[in-house]
C-alpha cells in the first residue's frame, strides 16, 4: 500500500490528476479490503485482557531468573532448584506456580470455531492470537493417521540425532524430568533448530541446517508443517504487519526454510523452525522479526482431539497464562516477555515453533553493502 501512496504523491507532484485519482481509488479499495479482513479476524475471536493484579513488574524479569510451573495439583511441583542442560550446578529461580494462581489462567475457547486473542490496551497490535481450533485442525492436518505417524517418527529421529547445547546466557532450556513417557515407546528429550542457521563466530547465514544432510526426509516433513503453520500466521496477523514482513523480504531477501529434496517448497516468511520435546523456558525476550508461531503435538494421540490443557504459554508482565491443548496454535509477539510453562500433564508433548530472527533479516553481516533497492528506501 505504501507503493501506491508514493505513486499518488509522485503523480500529484507532476500534475497528473487522472493518475492521482486512479491511484487514490486503488488505495480506497485496499483500505476496504483491509477493514474487511480485520473484521473477519475479529469475528473469529474471544477477546481477553491483561490482568494487572497478577502482573510481574518488568524489572523483576530482566535478569531472566523467572520460570513458570504449569503442573496440575495431582502432579509433583517443580523443585526450588533446577538443573540446566550443558551447564554445571543448579539455579534457584523465582517460580511462578499456576496451581497457586500466581498468574491469571485463561481457559482455551470452548467454541471450536472461535479463537482467543489478547491485544495491547487501545492498540491494534496483538500480544497473542490462538487460532480457532477447527481452523488449525483443518490447516495442519496433524490428525491424519499417515501424517501423524510420519511426523512422530521424524521428531523422534531428530531428537535422537541432536546433541543439545545451551542457548546463551539469557535463554534457558530446561527439560521436564520423567516427561518422556509415551505409550508407543519413549522419546528423547530434545531441542532441535532447523532451517537457515545464523553462523556463530562468523558472518552470514547458511542456506540449510545440518539436518538437511543427515536427515533429509525428516527435515522436509518439518518444512511441510512449517509452511502450514505459516499459512495460519499469515491468515490471522494484522494486515499492516503482514505487509511489513512481505515488503521487508522484498528488500532484504533473507533465506527461508525450504525443503532440500525439492527447493521449490519454501516458506514465505519463516527462516527458523524448532522441534522440542520435554522442554520449557525461563521468561525471556526473543530477538525475532514479526510474529512467532507455536503448535503442540501429541505423539500418543493420533486424533489430536484431547480437550485437556497440556501446557501454558505465559506473559508474566501482563499477568496472564493461556492454556493450550494438543493441536492448538498460538501466534505471539516474541518481543513481549514470555515463556512456556513446565508440562501440565505427566507425559511427552512435542512443540513446534516457526520464527524469523532479526539476524536472518540482516544477513548476520554488518559489513555487507546495501543494494540499490535498500539504498533507495524512502525514509
Amino acid at each position: 500500500m505504501s507503493s501506491l501512496r508514493c505513486k499518488r504523491r509522485n503523480a500529484e507532484l507532476r500534475g497528473d490528476i487522472d493518475l492521482a485519482r486512479k491511484t487514490g481509488k486503488a488505495l480506497d479499495g485496499k483500505e476496504r479490503q483491509k477493514r474487511k479482513r480485520e473484521k473477519s479476524i475479529s469475528q473469529q475471536m474471544i477477546f481477553v485482557h491483561e490482568w494487572q493484579d497478577k502482573a510481574i513488574p518488568e524489572e523483576l524479569l530482566t535478569d531472566g531468573n523467572v520460570v513458570v510451573d504449569g503442573s496440575s495439583k495431582h502432579m509433583t511441583h517443580l523443585p526450588e532448584s533446577l538443573s540446566l542442560p550443558g551447564r554445571p550446578g543448579t539455579v534457584s529461580p523465582r517460580i511462578l506456580r499456576l496451581r497457586n494462581n500466581d498468574l491469571r489462567r485463561i481457559e482455551p475457547s470452548p467454541n471450536p470455531y472461535k479463537g482467543t486473542a489478547l491485544y495491547y490496551d487501545d492498540s491494534p497490535i496483538p500480544v497473542f492470537i490462538v487460532v480457532p481450533r477447527n481452523t488449525a485442525r483443518n490447516r495442519l492436518k496433524l490428525h491424519e493417521p499417515i501424517f501423524h505417524k510420519k511426523l512422530r517418527h521424524a521428531c523422534r529421529k531428530l531428537c535422537r540425532l541432536e546433541s543439545f547445547s545451551p542457548r546463551g546466557k539469557g535463554r534457558w532450556v530446561i527439560f521436564d524430568k520423567n516427561k518422556n513417557k509415551c505409550t508407543n515407546s519413549p522419546v528423547h528429550n530434545g531441542y532441535v533448530c532447523l532451517g537457515p542457521k545464523v553462523l556463530r563466530g562468523a558472518p552470514g547465514v547458511s542456506t540449510y541446517s545440518n539436518h538437511a544432510k543427515v536427515a533429509p526426509i525428516e527435515h522436509d516433513l518439518c518444512q511441510t508443517l512449517a509452511a502450514r503453520m505459516e499459512h495460519l500466521t499469515r491468515e490471522f496477523i494484522p494486515s499492516d504487519d503482514l505487509h511489513t514482513v512481505e515488503h521487508a523480504h522484498n528488500v532484504a531477501r533473507w533465506p527461508r526454510f525450504k525443503a532440500v529434496r525439492d527447493e521449490s517448497k519454501e516458506c514465505k516468511m519463516y527462516a527458523g523452525f524448532n522441534v522440542s520435546s520435554g522442554s520449557y523456558h525461563n521468561v525471556h525476550l526473543d530477538d525475532d522479526f514479526g510474529y512467532s508461531t507455536v503448535v503442540l503435538f501429541d505423539p500418543d494421540n493420533e486424533g489430536q482431539e484431547e480437550e485437556a490443557i497440556v501446557r501454558y504459554f505465559c506473559f508474566p508482565r501482563l499477568g496472564v497464562a493461556i492454556g493450550l491443548r494438543v493441536g492448538d496454535v498460538i501466534i505471539f509477539n516474541a518481543r513481549e516477555w514470555h515463556c512456556s510453562s513446565s508440562m501440565a500433564v505427566d507425559r511427552q508433548i512435542f512443540s513446534f515453533g516457526g520464527y524469523i530472527k532479526t539476524a536472518h533479516v540482516g544477513g548476520n553481516n554488518n559489513k555487507s553493502s546495501l543494494t540499490e533497492l535498500q539504498s533507495n528506501i524512502d525514509t
